[in-house]
């Protein structure tokens, strides 16, 4: 989610495994509009304490990139740098564990 990203954005991917190898190289992500999965789950989940015209709209803000099929048992690191038109960069990391 890149809040107010717009066609200057650029934003990557790297995944890189805890022991140090199967590291990738940095792919490029696309700006996708569409719903956002947590916002959908959470309208969803309290829908009847909304208001009844409330409803998830498409979002601007998700950049999207396939995840490759050939990562491999074991903990991983994905890690997203954003830069933004001005040049700023803002960089976040999650951890992630594939188990078969």
């Amino acid at each position: 989610n890149v809040f107010d990203g717009g066609p200057r954005t650029s934003v990557t991917l790297e995944l890189h495994h805890s022991s140090g190898r199967n590291g990738r190289p940095p792919v490029a992500m696309r700006q996708c509009g569409m719903h956002d999965p947590y916002i959908v789950e959470t309208y969803c989940r309290y829908k009847s304490e909304l208001k009844p015209w409330l409803e998830p709209t498409a979002s601007t803000h998700i950049w999207t990139t396939p995840m490759p099929a050939d990562l491999g048992v074991g903990t991983w690191r994905a890690k997203v740098t954003i830069a933004d038109e001005y040049g700023r960069v803002c960089k976040s990391s999650l951890l992630f564990e594939i188990v078969a």
